[in-house]
């Protein structure tokens, strides 16, 4: 840990003890890592995949995130360490892969960084080396053929379904460990779609290694069956319902391994409720009064807008408010991640945090290294809630306040109506359309009163999405019914879009050009803009091109 990751006076955490310590198979290896937020789970990754590799279980690693935003923390995040999965004398590839790499600065200097262990080369030529890594990263359907990658879960999702260039993509997954970071995030298409990747993955004798802190026990089944469905063997369930946990499947019966927890990442946030957008801005400029530091992550762009502004206007010093969302033009979104990083990351010093508000949509939740003092969230599935309080002062930066947890929700009603959220959140409704789901949250949390992590964590989860059909009032059935369908849908649709690896590459319908098969289901078809501005001269420019504008 020490050499690895700079952390001379920290002690390894038990989940990063078992990844050290944990038996390597023979065959395939599928490892889940189940713990809480800020207990290692991507350095304990690293070990695992450092000794997977060790054993000869792969040539190379592809780590998956479920967003550009999450990509690109990684990618830095990884930075020199990519090195010692190899020997001193490897120059392992190392590239990132998702649409908006090429606006990444550390990506782009590292293509075109020279190669020093390169000899015998004028000034003017490539090194072989260099022209490796110019043709590995020229375009993403070869960005997992690098020995190294970081990028989207999309990227390895197009190994399973007809696109061109899908069989490349397929090869360059074959003998990788595959890492997938947040791997509870993803809807029932995207699910499908993993279940099929892991398949795949195990059948050609790849390992995985899935990261989570918050996987109902149904969707870890989920995962355990399709590995065990590409090695053939017969599916087990899950035995155990401890957390935090180690599940290790390879041949013969799947290894669980309870863990213990440090001190330093349990964690207990009492829950607060709000029922009106203005109790919420109200706290947002107490805690700002009071020294503190704060981020609202709001269900929808159109509510985060508004916050941002009501609050804004408000601030003593408004320039120390941010605004974060999937909106932005990814140039400036680029720009504000870095900004909350700075600001609100590990690295950021007390002096910087004071006053500093962040409004932001989902994005802030997942894998950004960033904490607050105090959160308040829009009222959410309970997963989601669970991450959102994860970054609650998840880094020791000695005294301070109580960390707090305010949520945004409908007034409690023991028998709720058909609206009864969509009166207080219409967006959260458009969004969380399974409205069971946020009336489950807001039902168990109201019970335990808090988010205390790891001891309540299965309790938290499975109150929501266990055996709970019977306690959902009469009013919200319809809905869940509904989106239920829809899920089962998008599972079939999956299922119909993946390949078929046993047809073999036959002409088949799945195979036309003018199909669109996305890695994600989409409410409404998306299309490729140009964002331009208007200059002083009264002339169009690019918008990422014109500095003035751009950060109008």
């Amino acid at each position: 840990m020490a050499s690895w990751f700079g952390q001379q006076s920290i002690t390894p955490t038990p989940l990063q003890q078992a990844a050290e310590t944990v038996e390597i198979m023979d065959g395939p290896q599928l490892l889940i890592l189940e713990d809480v937020t800020g207990s290692g789970k991507t350095e304990a990754a690293c070990i695992l995949t450092q000794r997977l590799l060790a054993s000869g279980h792969g040539d190379g690693l592809y780590f998956a995130l479920p967003t550009m935003a999450t990509s690109n923390a990684m990618y830095s995040r990884l930075g020199n360490l990519h090195r010692r999965f190899y020997t001193a004398e490897s120059t392992p590839s190392f590239v990132l892969a998702h649409g908006a790499r090429d606006l990444n600065d550390d990506f782009i200097a590292a293509v075109a960084a020279p190669q020093p262990s390169d000899l015998d080369y004028t000034a003017s030529e490539l090194s072989a080396t260099s022209r490796c890594n110019q043709w590995l990263a020229d375009s993403r359907k070869k960005a997992l053929l690098a020995e190294v990658g970081v990028g989207t879960i999309d990227q390895a999702l197009m190994a399973i379904l007809p696109f061109r260039h899908q069989s490349l993509r397929l090869y360059g997954l074959a003998r990788k460990v595959l890492v997938i970071d947040e791997v509870h995030a993803y809807d029932n298409y995207m699910q499908t779609l993993l279940n099929q990747l892991l398949s795949y993955h195990a059948r050609q004798g790849g390992s995985a290694i899935l990261l989570t802190a918050t996987l109902p026990r149904a969707m870890r089944s989920a995962l355990m069956a399709a590995w065990q469905t590409g090695l053939g063997q017969p599916e087990t369930k899950p035995q155990k319902d401890d957390f935090p946990l180690l599940t290790h499947v390879s041949q013969g019966q799947p290894l669980e391994l309870p863990l213990g927890s440090r001190a330093e990442v349990s964690r207990s946030v009492d829950v607060e409720w709000l029922t009106e957008e203005e109790q919420a801005i109200n706290a947002v400029l107490e805690a700002v009064e009071a020294g503190e530091c704060i981020a609202w992550v709001r269900n929808t762009v159109d509510d985060a807008i508004r916050a941002f502004e009501a609050i804004a206007a408000r601030h003593p010093e408004p320039e120390h408010c941010l605004l974060f969302h999937s909106r932005f033009a990814m140039v400036d979104r680029q720009r504000i991640e870095s900004q909350v990083i700075e600001r609100l990351g590990k690295d950021s010093t007390p002096e910087m945090r004071k006053g500093q508000v962040l409004v932001s949509t989902q994005v802030f939740q997942e894998s950004l290294d960033c904490d607050v003092d105090v959160m308040i969230s829009d009222i959410a599935p309970i997963d989601l809630l669970i991450q959102r309080a994860g970054r609650l002062q998840r880094h020791q930066r000695g005294a301070r306040c109580l960390p707090r947890l305010l949520v945004l929700a409908p007034p409690w009603a023991d028998d709720p109506d058909e609206h009864w959220l969509k009166r207080t959140l219409p967006g959260t409704q458009a969004v969380y359309r399974d409205t069971s789901l946020c009336w489950l949250t807001q039902r168990v949390l109201r019970r335990l009163g808090e988010i205390r992590m790891p001891e309540k964590a299965r309790a938290l989860i499975e109150g929501v999405y266990g055996q709970v059909i019977d306690d959902i009032p009469d009013a919200l059935q319809q809905a869940r019914i509904e989106q239920g369908s829809i899920r089962k849908a998008s599972g079939s649709l999956a299922t119909f879009n993946a390949l078929n690896l046993e047809d073999g590459y036959i002409k088949s319908d799945q195979w036309q050009e003018e199909q669109e098969i996305g890695t994600r289901l989409m409410d409404e078809p998306t299309i490729n803009v140009v964002l331009l501005s208007l200059t002083d001269d009264n002339e169009l420019a690019l918008w990422a091109g014109e500095p003035s504008c751009r950060y109008a």
